[in-house]
């Protein structure tokens, strides 16, 4: 274990107490029972449980004073994890600001690389920290928090508009360069983005609604193939049969 404590500054609005880092796993748990301030854990490597609720890496936790809480490592799987522990009047809501917790207390971070780097600086430290200078490791850290939930926001905001502009202009001639350029971001970044999130790429998310579409205007009797070429973007009937049968294998009628 890890561990490096700060100089206790009792009328602070933030106090950070100590940092540590544990990858012994017999002392990495807590038996259940209530603690007298925040503490922020963030699994690095392996597994544990966390109230009954099997975590791994890339997952946190968070206890808050007098709740009763407990964890502790798996046996075939050791967790590694690196913790944060804080007071002060300011410690819950910047806690509640920057981490996205889930009804158990649990949340989900990707942010293992940043920590690292952290904790190598943090542990660097030859003796006991200010509480001047570990709040400004903690703020450093909730700032990493701020940033991945940003890029999830943009991410979000720029599949939603990707799918909408598809939604309105699949009947003619698009393309995803066209729709990267409507977004101000690069194609490449877009199939990225689609590929993370959506597990397709943007291509196929195009041709589905083009399928799907083709697909309800065939069972219309009144439309003719021309017609329903024309009203998923293609210019004539050989190049919708092409599309149309390489294609169609996933749709269900």
């Amino acid at each position: 274990m890890k561990l490096i404590s700060v100089i206790k500054e009792n009328h602070n609005a933030l106090c950070i107490d100590c940092f540590g880092y544990e990858n012994i796993s017999p002392y990495a748990c807590w038996n259940k029972g209530p603690r007298d301030c925040y503490i922020i854990h963030y699994v690095i490597e392996g597994e544990g449980f966390f109230n009954s609720t099997r975590i791994g890496e890339g997952q946190g936790f968070v206890i808050f004073p007098d709740e009763n809480n407990e964890y502790q490592s798996t046996t075939e799987n050791p967790w590694t994890y690196f913790w944060v522990t804080l007071t002060g009047d300011f410690a819950k809501s910047i806690i509640n600001e920057h981490i996205k917790l889930n009804s158990n207390n649990i949340f989900e971070f990707n942010l293992k690389s940043d920590i690292l780097r952290l904790i190598d600086v943090i542990f660097s430290e030859k003796s006991l920290l200010s509480n001047t200078k570990a709040v400004a490791y903690f703020l450093m850290l909730m700032s990493h928090h701020q940033t991945a939930y940003s890029n999830a926001n943009n991410a979000n905001k720029y599949i939603k508009n990707a799918k909408q502009y598809m939604k309105v202009n699949f009947h003619r001639k698009l393309t995803i360069c066209e729709i990267a350029d409507n977004l101000n971001i690069s194609d490449r970044y877009l199939y990225n983005l689609f590929i993370k999130h959506e597990k397709i790429s943007p291509k196929k998310y195009l041709n589905n609604l083009r399928l799907n579409h083709a697909c309800n205007m065939l069972k219309n009797k009144d439309f003719t193939i021309t017609d329903v070429a024309f009203s998923c973007g293609f210019e004539n009937v050989l190049e919708f049969s092409r599309f149309f049968s390489k294609n169609n294998k996933e749709i269900c009628f």
